[in-house]
């Protein structure tokens, strides 16, 4: 199966120990999020279930990542053996070197399955700005500054955010002559933050389901 293929994973309930098993031990290692993440917790099931049914000796280690193209990057130089990402198109920009994997590709990767949850990229902006559509930014050029991940290389929402707003005709350049800008941090509950403390008045963030 490749990273185009659409298939959820209907993973086994913990307490089934029919099925597929392996009579020897294994050491895996397995590459999550910042550690608290949903990508971790799958992480965390998967091999827990996976301790149930290999050898008595089996071990699994979770590393520590940031959920973006630092995962695929680790899974497809060998340094882990299973790693998660979202939003699943990035997966098939690994496979092909496009985008943010530009200049390294990792056509061997496999895609087991994909694992569906609700979650949208969302851009929320103060209502006192009177801004409600990218046509109302490009006429009241307001002093926006977002809240949003770095355009590092590294994290998927700030890459994604930089394409969004310079294909609305909106780049850093255009929204710095306006008196605005980014704030940039790594988890949304930090942006989160930026908007409560004043130092930002607008976000582009996902994990739209969290409590903040």
């Amino acid at each position: 199966m490749n990273a185009t293929q659409n298939k959820t994973f209907n993973y086994p309930k913990w307490w089934d120990m029919e099925g597929a098993r392996l009579d020897r031990s294994v050491t895996l290692r397995f590459y999550g999020d910042w550690g608290i993440g949903n990508l971790h917790g799958i992480c965390g099931w998967l091999s827990m279930m996976m301790v149930d049914r290999t050898g008595p000796h089996s071990r699994f280690g979770i590393w520590n990542g940031r959920g973006g193209a630092d995962a695929l990057r680790a899974l497809g130089r060998g340094e882990v053996d299973l790693a998660l990402t979202t939003p699943a198109v990035a997966a098939r920009m690994a496979l092909d070197g496009r985008g943010i994997y530009a200049g390294e590709a990792f056509p061997h990767l496999c895609a087991l399955g994909q694992v569906s949850h609700w979650d949208h990229l969302f851009f929320a902006v103060d209502a006192s700005l009177g801004v409600r559509s990218f046509d109302d930014i490009r006429a009241l050029k307001p002093a926006l500054v977002i809240a949003t991940c770095p355009d590092d290389g590294e994290n998927l929402i700030g890459y994604a955010t930089r394409r969004i707003m310079n294909a609305a005709g909106i780049d850093r350049a255009t929204l710095e002559s306006w008196g605005g800008g980014y704030v940039t941090s790594e988890r949304g509950n930090t942006a989160i933050l930026a908007l409560m403390n004043g130092s930002a008045n607008a976000i582009v963030h996902e994990a739209v389901m969290n409590k903040w």
